[in-house]
């Protein structure tokens, strides 16, 4: 698989940051520790979990392949009913390589688990925009350290879909679908994205929340509430809030 970097390679942050509108789900983060893992379904790039295929282009290295697509499917079934289900997976297998440039096309979208999207940066304006209800919400500062069990992974930028062997997609091997996991357009590269793979829905880790920071354009109901929540919580939470520089593009980080 084409995917040129190594995970391990860049030391895990301290702290890692998701941005949220404020409502029950964002109170449940902050009290209980509540950390979401989203579907591929609730992602908002259509290019989550996508990659290129490359099929085998010889009639023997179509053959093997299909042979082992038989004996993971259908290892029980009589021999009439694998030969038929081989001849069709065979002219499947042709046609898909025939349309394909070199027996390599797009991936259909195969991924049951769940992501846990976080940041490095508190501060982006886009992702405060994007993610945050237009700065009216909150982001808040987990510590990696307190999410126990779990491991985190940065996201890799590149321009180009990552390629998997035909071999590999069938030796399910665990890693090579978690590195597909990491690879994202350029264009986010801004998100700066750390990510962890769980099975889908929330997972409590109390005490994990060490702050929140209330965005420029929170009203005052909201930062009554966000104080509550941390009031709730079973740690401290440091509170501050975002506001707009005086003089430059950027947002400021102060005491709440």
């Amino acid at each position: 698989m084409q995917v040129p970097y190594n995970s391990e390679e860049r030391p895990l942050p301290e702290r890692l940051w998701k941005y949220r509108p404020w409502n029950a789900f964002t109170r449940s983060l902050v009290v209980d520790g509540s950390l979401y893992h989203a579907t591929v379904e609730e992602l908002n790039d259509p290019f989550e979990f996508r990659w290129r295929e490359r099929m085998p282009t010889t009639i023997e290295g179509q053959r093997k392949y299909v042979d082992a697509v038989c004996d993971e499917v259908m290892p029980r079934q009589d021999r009439k009913t694998r030969k038929r289900q081989r001849e069709f997976w065979m002219r499947q297998l042709r046609e898909r390589v025939k349309h394909y440039d070199c027996g390599i096309g797009l991936a259909p979208l195969q991924f049951a688990l769940g992501v846990l999207c976080l940041s490095k940066v508190p501060d982006n304006i886009s992702m405060w925009s994007h993610y945050a209800a237009r700065h009216s919400g909150v982001c808040v500062g987990i510590s990696t350290s307190k999410v126990s069990r779990r491991r985190f992974y940065p996201v890799h930028y590149t321009d180009e879909l990552p390629t998997l062997e035909a071999d590999q997609y069938l030796n399910r091997d665990a890693k090579t679908f978690v590195q597909l996991s990491l690879t994202k357009a350029r264009l986010w590269q801004y998100e700066k994205e750390w990510r962890s793979i769980n099975h889908p829905g929330p997972h409590d880790f109390p005490g994990c929340v060490e702050q929140v920071i209330v965005g420029c354009w929170a009203s005052t109901e909201v930062e009554h509430e966000v104080r509550m929540a941390a009031r709730a919580a079973e740690q401290s939470i440091a509170l501050f809030k975002a506001v707009l520089d005086e003089t430059q593009f950027a947002l400021n980080i102060v005491t709440l």
